[in-house]
């Protein structure tokens, strides 16, 4: 009677082992799938970029900036030829092809290697924002497939640029729409195809598991350590930060063996619980770089709320122990005499570009993105140190937490600050509206330094720098 009690008792146990893989699979697959979509993406528009980049990067600009369609055969254009050729004979590509910006959104073949059919000199390329976000300097891969007469692609755009620097082409590479949807969508199969597999592996585990209880038990050890190695194999693959301690795989045990000092569900369970570890390690690894903004690269308004929550718990912290050494001076106490005083020193600059709305009216909202980015390098070159945080909360406005003690003079970084937006309007003296007159890019700020004795909260100490920064922006507005 006591074997068929203990029996039952493992069975029910088993049960929930199997409907907890269930669940568990189920969850990472969710997970994986949400969390690793746009990073999949993106990583290989990075490689799509990558290779037009490396090409555009071989090209001799100021040869290529003088070749017409009459110079076929010559060396130049030969050579220019041969180099596109290697590309396109030794890289898993459809075309790779010189475009010629011809003014007003329009663009023209120039050289193109391709064998079968290649665009002709001067034939009429088919438009993209991507092609066009290259003619004016920034690498760029389409969101959507294009179709012409050669078939549906998506393309990666890189500016050719001559010795001065000057835009003087494009370098694109097709790739067919059929091979980057399924480098987007093989992942995803991979961990369908994974958590339907331990699924049925555990089913089938519940069925047979009342006959040969001890060896199937065996048997899942092995499974889950199977699994276990190929979410160490996946991660390690579509790892972004490439970080090996966190694909470091688990050698407590050897493969497929059941310590039989320990319980059987005790094994398993740490199995699970390392499989657990390994996908929440993989989302947190994931859900950082939710914290870059994507148009600036510098960290975003969720960054930022977490700094100021990290920055209140400290003013309360501190805050907590001025009333603890109030109170003991009233008692006479100095047990805390030697401690830590506890501290938090920060300061903190905000930012305003000057005239987006007038920007992006005269200029255009790409324009007005050019300006942000303008700023948002501008404000990430000047403070560059260890301590220091360049956040874009949203649209034109900026702010950066200095930590530690404000010794630096904060007014000099403004001064630098301004070399560096002045840099870039010289180097786009080009850009101008319809008026004839050009993009100018400069910020309104104010700042203010954490004080204890009146701060009771970061908000206290944003609204005093944001005050000064209003008056700033007052104080330049033209009558």
């Amino acid at each position: 009677m006591a074997m068929n009690v203990r029996m039952s008792l493992t069975m029910r146990m088993l049960v929930l082992v199997v409907f907890t893989l269930v669940v568990l699979n189920g969850a990472t697959g969710y997970i994986l799938i949400y969390y690793s979509q746009d990073a999949i993406k993106t990583q290989i528009k990075n490689r799509m970029l990558d290779l037009s980049n490396t090409a555009a990067a071989s090209i001799d600009g100021d040869i290529y900036e003088k070749i017409e369609a009459d110079d076929k055969g010559t060396p130049e254009y030969e050579a220019l030829l041969d180099k596109l050729r290697l590309y396109q004979d030794n890289i898993e590509l459809e075309y790779i092809y010189g475009i010629r910006d011809n003014g007003d959104k329009n663009f023209t073949f120039t050289i193109d290697p391709a064998v079968d059919d290649p665009g002709e000199f001067g034939e009429p390329i088919e438009y993209t924002d991507a092609l066009y976000k290259a003619s004016l300097g920034v690498p760029a891969v389409d969101e959507i497939a294009y179709e012409d007469k050669w078939g549906k692609f998506y393309s990666s755009y890189s500016p050719i640029r001559n010795s001065k620097g000057e835009v003087v082409g494009i370098l694109a590479v097709d790739f067919d729409a059929t091979w980057y949807e399924k480098n987007v969508t093989r992942n995803m199969r991979i961990i369908i195809s994974s958590c339907i597999v331990s699924i049925l592996i555990g089913i089938l585990l519940a069925l047979i598991a009342t006959s040969r209880l001890r060896y199937r038990f065996r048997t899942m050890d092995q499974e889950m350590y199977e699994i276990e190695t190929d979410l160490d194999k996946f991660v390690e693959e579509n790892s972004v930060d490439g970080d090996e301690e966190k694909t470091k795989k688990d050698t407590r045990y050897p493969r497929g063996i059941i310590s039989y000092s320990k319980d059987e569900i005790d094994i398993l369970g740490e199995h699970i619980q390392a499989i657990v570890v390994k996908v929440r390690d993989y989302a947190n690894d994931l859900n950082a770089h939710s914290f870059i903004d994507d148009l600036t690269g510098v960290e975003n308004r969720k960054a930022y709320s977490f700094k100021i929550a990290e920055l209140d718990k400290k003013i309360e912290l501190v805050n907590s122990k001025e009333s603890d050494k109030t109170e003991s001076n009233k008692t006479g106490s100095k047990d805390d005499e030697d401690g830590e005083t506890g501290d938090v020193e920060f300061a903190l600059a905000v930012f305003d570009v000057k005239g987006m709305k007038k920007i992006n009216e005269e200029f255009g909202y790409h324009v007005g993105d050019m300006a942000i980015k303008c700023a948002a390098n501008a404000i990430n070159n000047t403070y560059v140190g260890e301590n220091e945080y360049v956040y874009h909360l949203s649209g034109d406005e900026f702010v950066v937490i200095i930590e530690g003690k404000a010794e630096n003079d904060i007014e000099g970084t403004f001064i630098l600050l301004d070399e560096h937006l002045n840099s870039f309007n010289k180097k786009n003296e080009e850009v101008k509206n319809e008026a004839g007159k050009c993009l100018k890019v400069s910020v309104s700020r104010g700042y203010s330094i954490y004080d204890k004795t009146r701060d009771k909260n970061y908000e206290s100490v944003f609204r005093r720098a944001e005050s000064v920064m209003w008056n700033n922006k007052t104080t330049d507005v033209k009558p």
